[in-house]
């Protein structure tokens, strides 16, 4: 299951892809979006997509039902795993979007705020002292590495932990 809830401005772009539970155990910016969400001030045109992308593991209170649903994206392995058919909605709406934020937390307690992506351009737009990038290569399936390979501009933010 997914909710995807949209916010359309003044026809033009940008469209803005924000997802975020990917994994049901990081529950911290669920609760920041859906009691900000309305008050935000957002751009003058364009939309904004936000994604809540594994339902079933909110309810359950786990990280996956069937699968890591951060390793199934652009794989078609010929599986049938709950979330795969989760990323392959997704998928339609990573490769209509500009930009991709993927908010997640970190499963370390001590962990500081960090992003990852292949477009340094866009750090200059979070508040975080660290960056890392490459990571397409060493963990394929991801959301953001799927929005690279279609050319939209992705950015995952682990932000403090779980």
């Amino acid at each position: 299951m997914t909710k995807i809830i949209v916010r359309k401005w003044k026809e033009g772009w940008p469209t803005t892809l924000v997802m975020w539970w990917v994994h049901g155990n990081e529950k911290t910016w669920v609760w920041v979006i859906e009691n900000f969400i309305d008050s935000w001030r957002l751009p003058s045109s364009g939309k904004v997509i936000f994604i809540i992308a594994n339902e079933q593991a909110i309810i359950d209170n786990v990280r996956y039902i069937d699968a890591d649903l951060n390793r199934c994206f652009g794989i078609k392995d010929g599986s049938v795993w709950s979330e795969q058919s989760i990323a392959r909605n997704v998928e339609t709406y990573i490769q209509e979007a500009d930009y991709l934020l993927d908010i997640h937390n970190t499963t370390n307690p001590r962990s500081e705020p960090f992003l990852i992506s292949e477009c340094n351009s866009l750090s200059k737009y979070f508040d975080v002292d660290k960056s890392i990038s490459w990571l397409d290569i060493i963990h394929p399936g991801w959301s953001d590495g799927y929005g690279n390979s279609v050319w939209c501009k992705s950015v995952c933010l682990e932000a403090w932990s779980i």
